[in-house]
């Protein structure tokens, strides 16, 4: 990760142990999946997804991609059941694409935004998960805009018609300029 960042060394390894005495149920759970790669090689996510790993098991390599295994999976997972849920109880949107951990889909532009956003919000975050005897739901959060681009409030010329975080309490006031001209915000 210092090499990725351009950082040194220690200042990782200072962040890394600050980071796991604030959350030491990560360090735990790392714990648990290497116990679990050592005994037999499976992990079972709370959607029931099982995977074998044949790679060594005390090799680094090998438990970085079993620790990963469950977050992404059941992100994956859950993402997928949402995206089905959409398609198939809101034929006002069209669905364009699910990437990584997110959904996308426009509607007409008239259509009532807040309702929209909010069952699709509902349609994703409904999705109980269970682990460890414990059953919990995962909220989701919607951003809206006219492209696929990040909206700078800080920097609204630099993409007006980008990505902005939505909120039923604060309603976008943007308005779409189609031949992407200068605009007044």
């Amino acid at each position: 990760m210092a090499r990725h960042l351009k950082v040194p060394t220690k200042v990782m390894e200072d962040f890394q142990s600050r980071y796991f005495e604030a959350f030491p149920c990560i360090p735990r759970w790392h714990r648990w999946v290497a116990e679990r790669l050592q005994r037999d090689g499976v992990l079972v996510t709370p959607f029931g997804r099982r995977r074998q790993f044949f790679g060594r098991s005390n090799d680094d390599a090998t438990l970085r991609k079993a620790i990963a295994f469950s977050p992404q999976s059941s992100t994956g997972d859950r993402l997928n059941l949402g995206l089905w849920r959409i398609w198939h109880y809101m034929p006002e949107v069209q669905l364009l694409a699910q990437v990584h951990d997110a959904v996308y889909f426009q509607y007409r532009e008239g259509d009532d935004e807040q309702a929209i956003i909010s069952r699709a919000l509902w349609l994703i975050s409904n999705v109980p998960l269970s682990a460890g005897g414990r059953t919990f739901l995962v909220p989701g959060e919607a951003k809206i805009g006219w492209n696929w681009g990040s909206f700078d409030p800080k920097r609204p010329e630099k993409n007006p018609d980008g990505l902005a975080k939505w909120s039923p309490a604060t309603p976008d006031t943007r308005i779409r300029n189609p031949q992407g001209l200068e605009r007044l915000l």
